[in-house]
């Protein structure tokens, strides 16, 4: 046990001093265009006392117990062969409804914490309860209550709310602290990661768990050993890294003119991004990708043609994807008729308001729904000789649904972007495609940096707002490589423009 000590001994420490407490509890989730609120309901929280402790060879083994007897918790913290300390909560007796858990442990005071995925405002966690729950960062009602405020009052880059008020598309529980060590948490429901209290870390949990720790040497081992156990990004094709990738829509002619701008002025194109490949919608809200993942005749007639074109000029041409099909169109209609959407309690396809439109959700739980799903990607985007796309969302999955499966969509929402990633994972490997062809995403939860091979930094605000704006990628990105994800990239001047929200000739500089 000395040398165990030696070797982790913040983490076994620490743990030595773990507590516990139990309730009973329900979720409330309200979605509005993928944000969401959420209250929690919790009866009878009693803290667990322990009542035994035992050393073992790896670690040792303690029992918490509720005060009238009904529920007994086992925590085993145990040593593995690569150096990492797991921790498993498991119950000894049957829960019983007890279905809220909450674990705590003290930490080094002055300790910095960094990661659980991707955060905007703000890059040191210590100090904030963090939300371990995927959803929309950016809402029309916050994006509208901005511009107004901006019109009366002027703008005040630096101005943030609360942290707790931010949601995040990548959400993931894992994190890294200044003391050297990482700890994942392999959960799958709703979690809270508590970091308010100087020296104190609480998880809430609404699930027995297992906790993995590492304490590293230095930051490179330490994101050496996180990699390992959850996965690592593949080589990025090596085209994308000789030149510029220009996001043009609008039509070949428009993307022809572009080009012919971009080469005149001296600058080397690697490949044109075009969202609006399959179409567009003019709504409220703007200029907007009609959700029919097959090339729009009208727009982009002979898209084939073009894109084996362009690729002899060596620009490569990406495109678009997300989960969700328009209900206007044949792919929707065919889905529909096969039962590959997402339900809603009377069985009928959940449609889900976007911005202002409704769309269906295809069942990631339905292995036929994935494999057609693969099979739109394999032949109508890779087949017609795309080197790339986006493979937007993956945070919008009801909380009132019903899956396929028959799970709980509870068990499936955080899950949702990694399964999504991986169906786009595998249409690119089942087409021979590795290494020519990439995708990137927006959502993300533990299993996506497995999957995906790029994360975007999300929605950003043309303009300079710290929380928003174009400084927001530098803690998003930092937050995602404290949670195991290396390649990211961001908009040049960001993505939002919605009335006097433009971009100025110096943030696209």
């Amino acid at each position: 046990m000395g040398s165990l000590l030696k070797i982790s001994k913040y983490v076994f420490e620490r743990l030595k001093e773990l507590e516990a407490w139990a309730a009973k509890g329900e979720n409330h989730f309200t979605m509005n265009r993928g944000s969401f609120d959420y209250k929690k309901r919790n009866t009878m929280r009693v803290e667990l006392r322990r009542i035994s402790y035992d050393e073992t060879e790896t670690g040792f083994v303690m029992d918490f117990m509720e005060p009238q007897n009904s529920l007994r918790l086992r925590a085993t913290v145990e040593k593995q062969e690569d150096g990492i300390v797991r921790l498993d909560i498991e119950p000894v007796t049957n829960l019983g409804g007890w279905n809220r858990f909450w674990i705590g442990f003290t930490n080094p005071l002055g300790e910095h914490v960094y990661g659980c995925g991707e955060t905007y405002s703000k890059f040191d966690l210590r100090g904030e309860e963090i939300r371990i729950f995927v959803a929309e960062h950016q809402n029309a009602k916050r994006i509208g209550k901005k511009v107004a405020l901006q019109t009366i009052f002027g703008k005040f880059p630096s101005k943030t709310m609360p942290f707790g008020k931010y949601e995040s598309y990548y959400a993931q529980p894992t994190y890294v602290t200044s003391s050297k060590y990482f700890v994942h948490v392999d959960t799958k429901q709703y979690a809270e990661f508590d970091f308010f209290a100087p020296g104190q870390t609480k998880f809430y949990l609404q699930e027995p768990v297992s906790v993995y720790f590492y304490e590293g040497k230095s930051f490179e081992d330490i994101s050496e050993k996180l990699t390992a156990m959850l996965g690592r990004q593949r080589e990025l094709p090596d085209w994308v890294y000789d030149g510029a990738i220009l996001a043009i829509q609008q039509g070949p002619e428009v993307i022809d003119e572009k080009i012919r701008k971009a080469k005149a002025a001296g600058a080397k194109v690697c490949g044109i991004w075009s969202q609006d490949w399959c179409g567009c919608r003019r709504t409220e809200f703007g200029y907007q990708v009609m959700w029919n993942w097959e090339a729009d005749k009208e727009l982009y007639p002979d898209l084939e043609k073009k894109i084996a074109e362009w690729k002899a000029q060596g620009i490569r041409f990406l495109g678009y994807i997300n989960p969700f099909l328009a209900i206007e169109k044949d792919l929707y209609k065919e889905a529909s008729a096969k039962g590959y959407c997402v339900k809603d309690k009377e069985g009928k396809d959940y449609l889900v308001t976007i911005t202002t439109f409704p769309a269906a959700m295809v069942d990631f739980t339905n292995p036929e729904a994935c494999e057609w799903y693969k099979g739109i990607i394999k032949k109508n985007m890779i087949g017609i000789g795309m080197g790339g796309w986006m493979a937007d969302f993956g945070e919008y999955l009801p909380m009132d649904c019903v899956l396929s499966n028959g799970e709980s969509p509870e068990l499936w929402h955080n899950r949702w972007p990694a399964v999504w990633a991986k169906l786009n994972r595998e249409a690119v490997k089942e087409s021979g495609a590795e290494g020519d062809v990439f995708f990137f995403t927006r959502a993300g939860n533990t299993g996506t940096v497995a999957e995906s091979d790029m994360m975007w930094t999300g929605d950003q605000h043309v303009d300079w707002s710290v929380d928003d704006g174009l400084p927001s990628v530098i803690p998003a990105t930092l937050s995602l490589a404290m949670s195991g994800f290396g390649l990211t990239h961001s908009d040049v001047g960001g993505y939002t423009t919605i009335m006097k929200m433009r971009r100025s000739k110096e943030l696209l500089m």
